[in-house]
């Protein structure tokens, strides 16, 4: 088996992106055991109890220069140490092409009353970076940083794809379940899905149920963290639930139709038509209220859905009655759920939909 050893340094800042970059590690590790490789992750808290002469800086050197892999996470500030890592890393880089450099800068908002002096040292990092021709990468969240940097692994260390990512008749459970899984990632990290979208709902058919549990929770993750600022992103999980739902249709997975109603409501060209359809078949599976709290939810998105394809409301006048009945019945069934906090769901800039409803059909109270 051959092992990859992977150095990571980051201000104490970015302590959740590295916290989330520890668990990309692992989870990659479960998933590339059946290649035959192993991530090893090094980190700054591996060296908390190391006692060396020479200083603790020095191991981190030593482990920098024994490193596959480099990489820099910075954010409002690169400290004395990151910068003499990083340094450290670039010239074993260019004298013996080990370990490879990456540099992931977290592209986020900052109060500016947080904005202190140190953040020219960030300046002057970057200026240095520019000097040296050597690029950095944008990230906005940790599951972004998570998908790019799995990506890079894949396009350094996955073997001829054809062959990885088909499946035969000598595959075995556990290669299938892995050929899934890294169809999922390809998904949802390319915006070209269109190679690998067949493939994928072939595997996810064939894999198991722990396998389909995981690419679900990839998916959900995918969708929550970009569904309002990365559209784009948040659009890529629509075929994995896709292939989810046609793999596995039975009635205890009501959440699989229910986020792929959510990805069809929010993302940039909406499709509320079809996603009030699944959220339909998602609240017919839950049943009703008391049985699951996804019930609510799902209520209070329909209820959006058939506003915002309503074409009386479309042209600012009152619904039709049969239309008023069912967005009432939903509305009235999701406060009975939320109670207080609905009415600060409606106030949300993507729900407003429902109070412009309320007020042109007159309704003051549910």
């Amino acid at each position: 088996m051959q092992t990859i050893k992977i150095f990571l340094a980051s201000s104490d800042e970015l302590k959740d992106d590295r916290n989330g970059f520890q668990i990309l590690i692992a989870q990659l590790n479960q998933s590339w055991i059946a290649k035959d490789t192993f991530f090893n992750l090094i980190i700054w808290e591996d060296f908390v109890d190391a006692m060396s002469k020479t200083g603790l800086q020095s191991e981190y050197n030593k482990a920098i220069q024994e490193a596959d892999i480099f990489v820099l996470l910075f954010f409002t500030k690169v400290g004395k140490f990151s910068k003499e890592e990083f340094n450290k890393a670039f010239g074993a880089f260019r004298k013996s092409a080990k370990p490879l450099v990456y540099t992931y800068f977290k592209d986020d908002m900052i109060s500016t009353g947080k904005i202190g002096d140190e953040i020219k040292s960030l300046l002057e990092f970057k200026e240095m970076l520019d000097k040296r021709k050597h690029f950095y990468t944008r990230y906005k969240s940790t599951e972004d940083l998570k998908w790019q940097f799995s990506r890079q692994l894949e396009k350094l260390y996955t073997v001829k794809e054809n062959s990885l990512l088909e499946i035969t008749t000598k595959s075995t459970p556990e290669e299938i379940d892995t050929i899934a899984l890294a169809l999922t990632n390809k998904v949802l990290s390319y915006s070209n899905q269109q190679p690998y979208k067949k493939k994928l709902q072939i595997a996810v058919s064939k894999s198991s149920e722990m396998a389909r549990h995981t690419i679900y929770l990839l998916a959900l993750q995918t969708r929550r963290s970009n569904w309002y600022a990365n559209k784009d992103l948040m659009e890529r999980a629509i075929p994995v639930f896709e292939a989810l739902i046609k793999s596995d249709p039975r009635k205890d997975k009501h959440y699989y139709y229910g986020q792929l109603a959510y990805s069809l409501k929010d993302k940039r060209n909406p499709d509320c038509n079809k996603a009030k359809k699944y959220l339909d078949i998602a609240i017919e599976m839950v049943g009703g209220p008391g049985y699951d709290f996804a019930y609510y939810y799902y209520s209070f998105n329909r209820a959006l859905c058939i506003i915002k394809t309503d074409p009386e409301f479309l042209k600012g006048i009152k619904s039709r009655p049969e239309i008023k009945k069912m967005v009432l019945r939903d509305l009235k069934a999701a406060k009975s759920g939320f109670k207080s906090e609905f009415e600060e769901m409606i106030r949300q800039v993507s729900n407003t939909s429902i109070i412009n409803w309320l007020q042109i059909n007159n309704i003051k109270k549910l």
